[in-house]
């Protein structure tokens, strides 16, 4: 292709960029949650680490769909495949901390019963509301399918702490400990 322009330049990377960009603020969203869980989580089991692998290697094939969607351009058939692939890691992550946190009681006790539960029910529906916003973007330009993630982000971190500080002020630990702090992590060690 022949290049005049830096317009010339832009618009044959777009493309390229955009799915850059939408993986990488998927990726983001998903490592800032599982960093979180761990650092809640006090010990891995065999089933904690089954669990972790699965939901890291369907985060490995997010490259590949992305540029399945983004080779033709994106149709509608691999929007699917992409948006049905980060559910399927939504649906691992929400299984590694529903797992940790519920059955298997490994999360610190500071974390109270209330805050598992949301922080578990949120990992679940967050991906469906990611397939919501695929689907009312049909063949959008470029930029404007990451552009919305990171709003969605934007907007949903600060409601997330709001509800966590809400749940941790009427639900005060039974033997008077001190509560989990939103934005930290319950040991020392792991910031």
């Amino acid at each position: 292709a022949a290049w005049t322009t830096a317009g010339d330049i832009w618009r044959t990377l777009a493309p390229q960029l955009d799915a850059y960009a939408l993986s990488f603020l998927v990726i983001a969203v998903y490592w800032l949650a599982h960093r979180r869980f761990f650092a809640m989580i006090l010990k891995a089991d065999a089933p904690v680490t089954v669990l972790n692998l699965v939901f890291l290697a369907l985060v490995g094939l997010l490259p590949s769909t992305t540029h399945l969607v983004h080779a033709g351009g994106p149709t509608e058939s691999a929007m699917e495949v992409y948006s049905a692939l980060v559910v399927a890691i939504g649906v691992a992550l929400g299984a590694l901390w529903g797992y940790a946190a519920l059955v298997a009681d490994l999360a610190a006790p500071e974390v109270g019963r209330p805050e598992r539960i949301f922080t578990f029910i949120l990992i679940l529906v967050t991906p469906p509301l990611f397939l919501l916003l695929v689907s009312w973007l049909r063949n959008p330009p470029p930029g404007v399918v990451p552009l919305a993630i990171a709003a969605l982000f934007l907007v949903g971190w600060p409601m997330r702490l709001w509800v966590l500080r809400r749940l941790q002020r009427r639900a005060p630990d039974a033997a008077g400990r001190t509560r989990v702090p939103v934005t930290g992590s319950p040991r020392a060690d792991h910031p």
